[in-house]
This record gives structure tokens, C-alpha cells and sequence, in this order.
């Protein structure tokens, strides 16, 4: 059975349900009505796979070949149970999210077996109550809603029902123009309608805000640079990716920082009906090594932190939220973990394969509630790393539950200009759901991208995910490494320093093997996508996404060698790729700052033909 996530219990009998055009699907008049978005996706699923709309009504009876559904307990469980027989379908949901969660696994079975169903009996529960997605909507790409819809759909389909975005800048505050001009930022319209839509999806839309660390477009205003913990006139200087990612702290000593968050979080917050509201405080770069150096020589620099956070938190408790905040800072001194903020939720995140860097021990230990926060790999690249990602997802939700974590928060991250398409990263996402909700299940990769192809791809093989498999195993330079090295001759760096970058020169070796695999693996997953019963954009962003992988492998070996022929070849191949990237950018994106990329590679082409 192609189902995902997996069920928990799954008993098999014999004979089929055979739904026909006849069938109705019913929902119980002795329960409360029920939302209707539920059963209106189911219609929909049906109605393709007996070529006719079925009828859908409210009965206290079953009815013979119907869909009956109906309610056992409380409004918010999540476990459900269903009956398929020679008579027709029961999905009884122990609350509302529950009776939504067992429809979509029948839409599944639905998907993969028409109308003809297997007998069987299911009863289901998730092991994370909070199985969440963190996309990221602030380092250069910003969704159109229609995509944001797209993604809680795909979100509900596979059971996630949490949802954050990722603000540094890109909202429309009324006060701040100088900071969101030129980002095609996301509007209180769209927040609000992006809401209502989850809402109906079970899907819990949390607000998610920079408000410490990471506020470089905040801190380059020339009405803000007086708040930045460096001492400099950022809005003099010129942009770099790196800067953006490594620098840029509030000054947490200066009123007016305090002054700026607080009134952020209250003009953000009442666009969204969580009680939940992410204020971020990770990576704190800069901190203490500028206005506060003093301070952090006297008193630490996590002192400062905690401090400084104590205050943004109480600013999320005025607008009755609960705060949740990155677990890493404080990590770096175990000791300072008890005065953790008490009513908040930890967000303890780690991308490695192992999950050795981050233990989730310390919050446990300390009775801090925390999330699990690993990734699906596409930050810095064109292809995501799904190998990597499957490790990462797994084996930190296995630490989690052995720790008592109270929520899972799969992260999709944009570093350098988020460069890595929509589809691309959903093998990762839907791996998340699918782990979340039953994690022993899920360690089954195999099956998983069996399950995946068949559902996301329309193919009865896992060739396709295999090749792509094999695509990330085969890559070693990804568009981060290139980003580093064209910025480093922008600021004047040597030949030698800036090529460092890249890779050294033992790996010229694994770069050229590199680049051999990748010209033999494209070709072949184009092959096999031909047949994919899948949105042609979505196949077009998987294979963009590739192209654009062997591309910065080409570059890295146009940089090494300072061949003038290779380097004119992959100055054209990048001018033909930003021409195809761009159209690609645009169906799901609002032009945000594409910009940005398109000046970057077209900078990288003059450099190339600078080596000719």
C-alpha cells in the first residue's frame, strides 16, 4: 500500500470495496456538522475515479456501497480508524483533525487503487502531535499565495499541520518601507487569507519574525544603521550574500532596538490565529564583539542574550502568544539553560546526518519544552541533498522522541539567495510527514520512495528518485561555495585566496568525477520524468535544479584550471541557464529579489571571460 505517512495498524482482509457512481459520501447527522473541506477534497478524489461527481449528504444510516463519516471523541484528537468492507467505507475520526487525517489517507488509497479498495482495517495515530514545515520567505524568494496554497495543500495531504514562514524583512510594515522596498514583501491581505486557508486544513499558521540576530536589510536602513551591535554605516556599504547570512545584530543595549521589536511583534502578530509566535533570536553572530564588547568581557555574552530575550519575550506575552525561539544560542552554555525562558518552546535544530551537534538532553534535562528542528537540505544549493536530509529527518526525530520532544519542524532554508525551487525540496518535506507521523515506519526509505513516486510522481518505480539519489551522492560544489568565491574577488581577495572558496587543489581530482557522473545522471532523470504523471512544473523544476548543479560544478573547474576555453563555454552555459532559471523563478515566486541572483551569475559570466 502506497500510503504516506504509513498507518499504524493495518489488518488486511479479503475481497474489495467497488465504488461506482452510486456511491455517496455521508456524513453523520447525529455528530455536529462537520467542516466541509474534508469531504469537498474527498468529492474530488472520488469523483475522478468513477468518472462522476458522487453525492455528498448529511444521514444517521451508512447506506450500502457509501462513505460513511462520522466523529467518536474530542474536537481536537488526531487518531482515526477505518473500515473498508464489501458494503462500503467508515472513517470514524476520534476528533476533527482526526476524521480529516483518515480522509486523506483514503484519497491515497483512492489515488493508488481507483475505485476497486482493498479490505482492511486501519487504526492511526501520530507520534508528533506538532509535525510542522519551515519555509523560508526572506532571503530572496517570495511565494506568490497561490504557491503558499499549493504548499498547505500538499501540507494536509500528507497529515503536517504546522506552518511557519520565515520574516527577516519581507512584510509590509506600514513604517518600514526603507526596509522591505524591492522584496515584493508578503502583505497582511495574503497573511490573512494564507490563514483562513490553513485553518480549514487543520494547518496551525504561525508568525515567524527575525528580532536579534539576522536583520541585515533592518540594520542597512539609514534610519535603523544606529541600532546594529557593529559600529559601522552599513547603508554606505554594498551587498553581499555572505554579510546578510553572518552579520547584523540588534544592539541590545540601545532602547530604541527593544523599542522597534516591541512594535513589530504587536503590528505582526493579530494577522495570525495561532497561539504560537516564533521570534527566531538564533545566530547572534556579532554579539558582544562591537557597542556591547565591554559588556561581554564583564558579564558574558549570553548573559546579554538571555537578558535581551527575556524582553522580546515578554513582548509576545502582550499580545497573549506563546513564544518559541531557536534553542542554539543557549546551548552554547549548558550552564545558563535553566534561566530559558519558562513558558516558551525551544526550537533545537541540527542539519548534520548524525544529530550529534545539538543534543536535545539539555532541554529535556530541564523540562523546557522543545521541537525538533531538522532540514530538507536545499539551502545553498540548486538540488536539494535528499540523501543527507533523509539522515538529518530521521534520526533527529528518533533523538526527539526519546527526549520527550513535544513537536517536529522539518526547515527549509534560502542561504545565499535561495536558489533551491518548490518541488525540490517536497521529497524532504513529505520524508518529514511521513517520519513524523510514524517514525518506525518511515526508517523504510526504500518504501518511502516507492510511496513518493507513486504519489508525487505518478510512476510505479523509484528509478527517477534514485537517479536523483544519486545526483546529490555525485555533487561536492554546490552555488554557496561559487557565491563565495565571485564575492571575494568583488572585494578584492588574491587569485589564490579567492579560489580557495571553491575547493582545494587535492579535490580537482573529485571535482572532474564529479562532473562526469552529473553529465550522465541528468540526462537519464530527464528520461525518466517523461513519464511522470506529475505537473510539468514540477518536472521542469527538478530538472532546472539539476542543470544548475552541474553548472557551479562547471564553474568551480573553469576557476581551477584557468582554461580560456572551458571558461568562454561556461560564461555562455551560465548566460543560457539564468535566462531558463529565471522563467522557471517566476511561476511559483513574486520577482522578490531574483534580481539579486541574476546579477550574481551575469557576474560570474564577465568573471569567466575576464580568465579568457
Amino acid at each position: 500500500m502506497n500510503v504516506i505517512p504509513m498507518p499504524g495498524k493495518i489488518k488486511t482482509k479479503t475481497g474489495t470495496c467497488v465504488l461506482d457512481e452510486k456511491t455517496a459520501i455521508i456524513l453523520d447527522q447525529d455528530k455536529p456538522l462537520i467542516s466541509l473541506e474534508g469531504p469537498l477534497l474527498l468529492t474530488d478524489t472520488l469523483a475522478q475515479a468513477v468518472c462522476r461527481r458522487p453525492v455528498l449528504t448529511r444521514s444517521n444510516k451508512p447506506g450500502g456501497n457509501a462513505i460513511f463519516l462520522t466523529l467518536a471523541g474530542t474536537a481536537d484528537a488526531q487518531s482515526y480508524k477505518m473500515a473498508i468492507d464489501k458494503n462500503g467505507v467508515t472513517i470514524t475520526g476520534d476528533g476533527l483533525p482526526g476524521l480529516f487525517y483518515g480522509i486523506q489517507t483514503l484519497r491515497q488509497m483512492i489515488a493508488e487503487y481507483g475505485a476497486e479498495l482493498p479490505c482492511c482495517a486501519i487504526a492511526d495515530a501520530p507520534d508528533f502531535p506538532v509535525r510542522g514545515f519551515y519555509h523560508d520567505t526572506t532571503r530572496g524568494k517570495v511565494p506568490k499565495l497561490e504557491t503558499l496554497f499549493e504548499l498547505a495543500d500538499k501540507m494536509a495531504y500528507y497529515k503536517l499541520n504546522h506552518l511557519e514562514l520565515y520574516v527577516e524583512h519581507t512584510f509590509t510594515f506600514a513604517e518600514m518601507s526603507d526596509v522591505w522596498a524591492g522584496s515584493d514583501p508578503l502583505t497582511a491581505e495574503e497573511i490573512l487569507r494564507l490563514d483562513e486557508y490553513c485553518k480549514k486544513r487543520h494547518i496551525d499558521l504561525v508568525p515567524s519574525l527575525s528580532t536579534f540576530g539576522h536583520c541585515y536589510h533592518l540594520l542597512c536602513s539609514k534610519r535603523r544603521e544606529h541600532l546594529n551591535e557593529l559600529d559601522i554605516k552599513a547603508s554606505e556599504l554594498p551587498f553581499y550574500f555572505y554579510d546578510r547570512m553572518a552579520h547584523y545584530t540588534l544592539n541590545c543595549s540601545d532602547a530604541g532596538s527593544f523599542k522597534l521589536v516591541e512594535e513589530m511583534i504587536a503590528k505582526f502578530s493579530p494577522l495570525f490565529s495561532s497561539k504560537y509566535f516564533n521570534i527566531c533570536c538564533d545566530e547572534t553572530f556579532d554579539l558582544g564583539t562591537g557597542r556591547n564588547a565591554a559588556k561581554a568581557e564583564k558579564h558574558g555574552k549570553v548573559r546579554l542574550y538571555l537578558d535581551f530575550l527575556e524582553k522580546i519575550v515578554g513582548a509576545v506575552r502582550k499580545q497573549d502568544k506563546i513564544p518559541m525561539l531557536w534553542g542554539d544560542v543557549v546551548l552554547h552554555e549548558p550552564d545558563l539553560i535553566p534561566e530559558f525562558p519558562k513558558d516558551a518552546v525551544a526550537l533545537n535544530w541540527d542539519y548534520s546526518a548524525e544529530c550529534k551537534s545539538r543534543p536535545c538532553e539539555p532541554f529535556a534535562q530541564n523540562k523546557i519544552p522543545f521541537y525538533v528542528c531538522p532540514g530538507v537540505h536545499g539551502w545553498n544549493n540548486f538540488f536539494n541533498n535528499i540523501n543527507v536530509a533523509c539522515e538529518n529527518i530521521w534520526n533527529y526525530a528518533a533523538a526527539g522522541r526519546k527526549n520527550g520532544a513535544i513537536g517536529f519542524l522539518n526547515t527549509d532554508w534560502g542561504d545565499y539567495g535561495h536558489v533551491n525551487l518548490f518541488y525540490n525540496s517536497m521529497h524532504g518535506m513529505i520524508y518529514g510527514a511521513a517520519v513524523a507521523w510514524n517514525i518506525d515506519a518511515a526508517k523504510d526509505t526504500a518504501a518511502f520512495d516507492k510511496a513518493f513516486s507513486a504519489l508525487e510522481l505518478g510512476i510505479n518505480s523509484t528509478a527517477a528518485v534514485d537517479i536523483a539519489r544519486a545526483i546529490s551522492a555525485a555533487s561536492s560544489i554546490n552555488w554557496g561555495n561559487i557565491v563565495r568565491w565571485y564575492e571575494s574577488v568583488r572585494r578584492g581577495e588574491t587569485e589564490t585566496e579567492s579560489s580557495k572558496k571553491i575547493t582545494a587543489p587535492a579535490d580537482y581530482g573529485k571535482l572532474s568525477a564529479s562532473i562526469r557522473k552529473l553529465e550522465k545522471l541528468i540526462p537519464a532523470l530527464t528520461l525518466k520524468l517523461t513519464a511522470a504523471k506529475t505537473s510539468p512544473l514540477n518536472v521542469r523544476e527538478l530538472i532546472t535544479g539539476a542543470r544548475g548543479a552541474l553548472l557551479m560544478h562547471r564553474i568551480a573547474q573553469s576557476v581551477c584550471r584557468r582554461d580560456k576555453a572551458l571558461a568562454r563555454q561556461t560564461a555562455d552555459d551560465i548566460r543560457f541557464f539564468e535566462k531558463d532559471f529565471s522563467e522557471v523563478w517566476h511561476c511559483r515566486n513574486k520577482p522578490s529579489e531574483y534580481y539579486r541572483i541574476k546579477e550574481t551569475l551575469l557576474g560570474m559570466a564577465v568573471m569567466l571571460d575576464v580568465i579568457c
